[in-house]
């Protein structure tokens, strides 16, 4: 039984050396990564709009493993916790996103509640004072300078993708 010979041809590069071998960037993983987490953003919203706050939750875990930055959802994962009373996770993912420049004041109000309810008052008050710096008239900072409770409601999921409308947006 005779034996066939196959000849493959490969591209040039496959005989490439591998230190000639150009890495990728730090700009194509970069560009790659945000756009893998505005992918699961895109479907942790869908999620969330469909009544599925578990896969919502898994989606925009996924975009932060992604992009550990992405603030929209750092914000609406960090809502979500906090619908579901896991204050801690909720408290440590609002301060990531209110301890940098531009102050997201959402997350500095719902902050300030949850640090209401865990007896953590003069966190709150200083929450609230960052807001009212910021916006001294944000809708609910007011109420809570004139000594009435910070509780009634949050400040709701985003619902934009652009981080300059994530700013401007108000409860």
């Amino acid at each position: 039984m005779e034996r066939a010979t196959i000849t493959r041809t490969f591209p040039d590069w496959v005989n490439l050396e591998f230190s000639e071998l150009q890495p990728m960037n730090d700009m194509t993983v970069t560009s790659i990564n945000e756009r893998a987490a505005e992918e699961f953003y895109r479907r942790g919203q869908d999620a969330y709009k469909d009544g599925n706050y578990e896969k919502a939750t898994e989606f925009y875990e996924r975009a932060l493993s992604e992009n550990p930055d992405h603030e929209q959802a750092i914000f609406n994962l960090a809502l979500l916790y906090d619908s579901r009373a896991e204050d801690a996770k909720a408290i440590e993912l609002y301060e990531r996103i209110t301890t940098s420049p531009p102050v997201h004041l959402n997350a500095l109000m719902n902050l300030a509640i949850l640090y209401e309810d865990n007896a953590h008052y003069e966190e709150a008050h200083r929450c609230l004072e960052a807001v009212l710096k910021t916006n001294p008239n944000h809708e609910r900072a007011p109420s809570v300078s004139q000594g009435r409770s910070i509780r009634p409601g949050r400040c709701s999921l985003m619902k934009t993708t652009s981080v300059a409308a994530t700013a401007a947006m108000r409860c």
